[in-house]
């Protein structure tokens, strides 16, 4: 699982978080991202839109703002589901007027099928 660790931006401008699953059944029905952000499930508004796109056994998972406000601004996390379970979690960090931190959380992927277990940064 990769991502975009951090993200910077100015007060209304436009951003684009991006969240990308490996190794998963490519079948939107049995796939489900889950954006969190201080603790509330995030859904689509006017100014937040979510997106999916499936390549072979690649999710790219994609959270994008609009007019970016000052309390845009924190941690988001992106929980990947497959087939009904947790594949994994990643956070990452949008700051708003050029304060810039790094923020970002390794996770390891079990395939208890395959017996691999992967890691991403």
């Amino acid at each position: 699982m990769t991502s975009t660790p951090y993200v910077q931006s100015k007060p209304g401008g436009n951003i684009t978080l991006i969240c990308r699953a490996f190794g998963i059944v490519p079948d939107p029905a049995l796939n489900l991202v889950r954006w969190i952000f201080k603790g509330t499930l995030l859904h689509e508004t006017e100014r937040s839109k979510i997106s999916e796109q499936f390549v072979r056994d690649t999710a790219v998972f994609k959270l994008s703002l609009a007019k970016v406000r000052v309390e845009d601004e924190g941690v988001y996390a992106c929980n990947v589901y497959s087939s009904g379970r947790r594949m994994t979690r990643i956070h990452m960090n949008l700051t708003v007027n050029g304060k810039l931190l790094l923020t970002e959380k390794l996770f390891v992927l079990e395939y208890p099928a395959r017996g691999r277990r992967q890691s991403y940064s």
